[in-house]
């Protein structure tokens, strides 16, 4: 296999295990479709995760769009967001796209 081809993850033994491309891409919209569906259907008021902010919207690590429906408080720092009928707050970083956010209501 091409080295290109091929690239490294960290297993739970802490050993390096080498994967495909292939099988990270597959891992990743795995992933992504969990975070949304947890959004939508486990999400109380109070629980907290990590999400993405890019091109005025928040997004899941692998770019799928949670929400459009995007509000940034005046300074540019607070950040809330709006899926299915569910609002959610957080702070965006200075120097990162990733932010912690809560569900408020």
């Amino acid at each position: 296999m091409k080295q290109d081809s091929q690239t490294g993850i960290f297993s739970p033994d802490g050993k390096v295990e080498e994967i495909t491309v292939e099988q990270m891409n597959i891992h990743n919209k795995i992933l992504s479709e969990a975070e949304l569906k947890g959004l939508d259907e486990n999400c109380q008021i109070g629980q907290m995760g990590t999400l993405y902010f890019i091109k005025g919207q928040v997004q899941t690590f692998m770019g799928i769009i949670v929400s459009d429906k995007v509000h940034l408080s005046p300074s540019k720092k607070g950040i809330t967001f709006i899926r299915n009928g569910k609002q959610f707050r957080g702070r965006l970083q200075k120097d990162a796209d990733c932010f912690n956010f809560k569900r408020i209501s």
